[in-house]
């Protein structure tokens, strides 16, 4: 590997923390809804509504992220985010 890096494993499940974050999924899938977008996969709202939450940067090759970048603050590691 020519440039090891560290990252975080996230894991959303019961308790808490995941009512929490299946409360800000839901909330960040109506916010894109209501401006006419549709998120076309569930774990693509928790991912990128976890990222969100704790201003953690999402490294994606995934252009169904782009609506939470545009419209949610959503930041990604090369460092785009919204205006």
């Amino acid at each position: 590997m020519l440039h090891p890096q560290i990252f975080d494993v996230i894991v959303v499940g019961g308790g808490h923390a995941g009512t929490e974050a299946a409360l800000a999924a839901s909330e960040h899938f109506r916010h894109l809804h209501r401006q006419g977008i549709t998120v076309r996969k569930t774990v693509d709202c928790l991912i990128a509504s976890w990222c969100i939450t704790r201003n953690v940067p999402l490294l994606h090759s995934d252009r169904d992220f782009e609506p939470f970048v545009e419209h949610l603050g959503l930041m990604t590691l090369d460092g785009r985010e919204s205006p």
